[in-house]
């Protein structure tokens, strides 16, 4: 096919189209076979494989490890919808000896989610909370990004579940492949490639991880949170 007919034919836009569309077309519940409950399942599985790591460690349920998890577009999504049904609609038992401390949700259309709830003042009111004291709620998100929206706008009980809607121009400045892609819709999977989203998620797990296993340091580690909080609030990646 010749470069013309394949402007024509608006190829590479059609697959963006099937990409996103189609993950989400096939995740939803439907007659059949229910992908939306097999999809949590395996994630489930990868919470029990933690589970495990942790007996070898002192994690107990009574200083259980924390637990950071981290989506991306619909993954995002599906992670909200398993920690709903976990936490809130208790259909699955949580393991006892994790902790949700942190959820990094990266481009997420999860506002998009509220149109599927109605438009009333009392429709999509029930976001899921972070289990651990500590624990935060980031939602990062690049306004080129077609995908991507900011959570906290959407009620009051989003506002004060989600800790920060982290605004990010995403990908290197220096990459040139990123610099083209920076400030256009096709952005979308550089939040896997932008080293201060990687910074931000990897200084709170350190500081988690501090927490659970040095009792002792906690009383300095609170304004360690402290300091933290207003960190993630400043931080850019224009120069990271």
């Amino acid at each position: 096919m010749s470069l013309f007919s394949r402007l024509r034919h608006m190829t590479f836009f059609r697959k963006l189209v099937v990409n996103f569309q189609g993950d989400l077309i096939a995740y939803l519940e439907s007659p059949g076979a229910n992908k939306y409950g097999a999809i949590h399942h395996e994630i489930y599985r990868a919470f029990e494989t933690c589970t495990k790591q942790t007996l070898s460690t002192e994690a107990t349920p009574h200083n259980p490890a924390l637990l950071t998890v981290v989506g991306h577009s619909l993954g995002a999504v599906i992670t909200s919808d398993l920690l709903y049904d976990t936490l809130i609609g208790k259909k699955r038992r949580w393991p006892p000896h994790l902790r949700l401390a942190n959820l990094m949700s990266l481009g997420s259309p999860l506002a998009l989610y509220k149109l599927r709830y109605g438009y009333g003042p009392d429709s999509f009111q029930k976001p899921i909370t972070m289990q651990d004291q500590n624990g935060r709620w980031i939602n990062f998100y690049d306004p080129q990004d077609v995908v991507g929206y900011p959570l906290k706008t959407l009620n009051e009980a989003y506002n004060n579940a989600v800790f920060l809607d982290k605004v990010i121009s995403v990908g290197q400045w220096w990459n040139p492949w990123h610099f083209i892609r920076q400030n256009t819709p096709f952005n979308h999977n550089l939040y896997l490639k932008d080293r201060t989203i990687a910074k931000i998620i990897g200084r709170k797990a350190g500081l988690d991880w501090l927490w659970t296993n040095n009792p002792e340091q906690r009383p300095e580690l609170k304004h360690e949170y402290d300091n933290y909080d207003h960190w993630v609030e400043r931080t850019d990646n224009w120069f990271s």
